[in-house]
């Protein structure tokens, strides 16, 4: 890197080296990469939250994935992963964390799919609003720099609800600093 500016601040393409790497928690192979290259790593995107139903909720999997609400009955953020953040902090890691957030359900089928149904929480305010609400929390829970989306397989007719949605997140998002 030329600089000492925050990796999430760097603008891209602009001569300035920025390392991204993604992060699962179903490999144990992931997290021994990540122990090996974690200083040379800017940006990391764990592939920790799932968006799968009609109201926007977010979702986990556990170790004997099975699904899980990320937020407990109280409002209150659930750990998603034991190990990244505490080892981040352990090796005083430079590296930015954002949370890759997908409509991928782990669980269906003995061995996952996309969920392309997920037009009625892209085309609800309330549950985009939900979704949101449940996401700022969640962020707000560690030293997270942001988001990554990655829906995919949706219908068409569900264009303007993620339109609307990524316009949303957008607002959300800047306004904390956060991409």
């Amino acid at each position: 890197r030329k600089t000492q500016t925050a990796p999430s601040q760097v603008v891209l393409n602009k001569d300035e080296g920025i390392r991204g790497a993604f992060y699962v928690t179903w490999d144990a192979a992931s997290f021994s990469s990540l122990k090996e290259y974690v200083h040379q790593i800017d940006l990391l995107y764990p592939e920790w939250i799932h968006v799968l139903t009609p109201d926007g909720r977010l979702q986990a999997v556990t170790e004997l994935n099975t699904l899980y609400d990320v937020m407990d009955k109280n409002g209150k953020p659930r750990v998603v992963d034991n190990e990244l953040m505490p080892f981040l902090k352990a090796e005083n890691a430079e590296t930015e964390v954002l949370p890759l957030i997908n409509n991928f359900d782990p669980v269906a089928g003995g061995g996952g799919e996309w969920k392309g149904d997920i037009g009625p929480f892209l085309n609800s305010p309330e549950a985009r609003g939900r979704f949101r609400k449940e996401l700022s929390v969640f962020l707000a829970s560690d030293k997270y720099r942001g988001i990554t989306l990655d829906f995919e397989a949706f219908p068409f007719e569900s264009q303007p609800g993620y339109r609307s949605l990524i316009q949303e997140l957008s607002g959300d998002l800047h306004a904390k600093g956060m991409k």
